[in-house]
């Protein structure tokens, strides 16, 4: 599984990524809490407890 730290303007972390072998995505706090997930399946990303964010990756809207 490939791990991509996110950082913001101002150099701190605001969490990461990591690609599973099935193409999807899942989204992380700094802290390692999931936030939530892109399934590359359905092409839907949803938050973490299930509800859909959007369609396609949208993973980005997950980092608030």
């Amino acid at each position: 599984m490939a791990s991509v730290s996110l950082f913001d303007a101002s150099g701190r972390r605001v969490g990461f990524t990591e690609t599973r072998p099935n193409g999807n995505i899942v989204a992380y706090s700094p802290e390692g809490r999931p936030l939530g997930y892109f399934d590359a399946t359905a092409k839907y990303t949803f938050e973490w407890h299930g509800r859909r964010v959007g369609s396609g990756n949208q993973i980005g809207l997950l980092f608030r």
